[in-house]
């Protein structure tokens, strides 16, 4: 017998196995490695217009931009992180909003030039799609991220990021 709230939560998640070889560095020996990534997500609907979502993965805690695992250390455990854990808020009474808060998926639009699609970012951020026409959706996203939380506040960072754009489909 499941427990009322329990019911309805949508588990997925995926497992990566790879060989990477790594020739040529000039002053390093060449390399050769398994690898593994293992990310397991559970996302609860609390409401229409509020869901909570957490995602488990393998990895390094000293690296932002993968949650892939390297077989080494004579067949040793690995670690398991929260990498992501969030609340997600698009109300009903403004199509388009969306609030986020917690350790949340990237939501600027990115490439592999501007942003990391495997950071999450920790704080919360703010965004607008602009319903203009189906084909045209301009966009506003602003963020208030956490980078270093430090006892005396003089050295905590934060990162305020503003992004604006569209999208736009001029052909199917």
């Amino acid at each position: 017998l499941v427990p009322e709230w329990l019911k309805d939560i949508k588990f997925g998640g995926d497992l990566r196995l790879r060989y990477e070889g790594i020739y040529n560095r000039t002053d390093e020996p060449d390399r050769q490695r398994g690898r593994f990534r293992l990310r397991i997500n559970f996302a609860k609907k609390l409401c229409d217009e509020l869901d909570v979502i957490l995602r488990l993965a393998s990895g390094d805690s000293r690296s932002a931009t993968s949650t892939n695992q390297t077989f080494d250390d004579s067949f040793s455990e690995k670690d398991i992180w929260i990498d992501r854990a969030y609340a997600l808020y698009r109300p009903n009474w403004l199509k388009g909003l969306e609030l986020a808060g917690g350790k949340l998926p990237n939501p600027f639009v990115h490439t592999d030039i501007i942003w990391d699609a495997d950071v999450n970012p920790e704080g919360v951020y703010e965004k607008y799609v602009f319903n203009i026409t189906d084909s045209f959706k301009p966009f506003i996203t602003f963020s208030q991220f956490f980078i270093e939380e430090i006892d005396d506040d003089a050295n905590d960072t934060s990162l305020f990021a503003y992004q604006a754009g569209y999208n736009w489909d001029i052909a199917n």
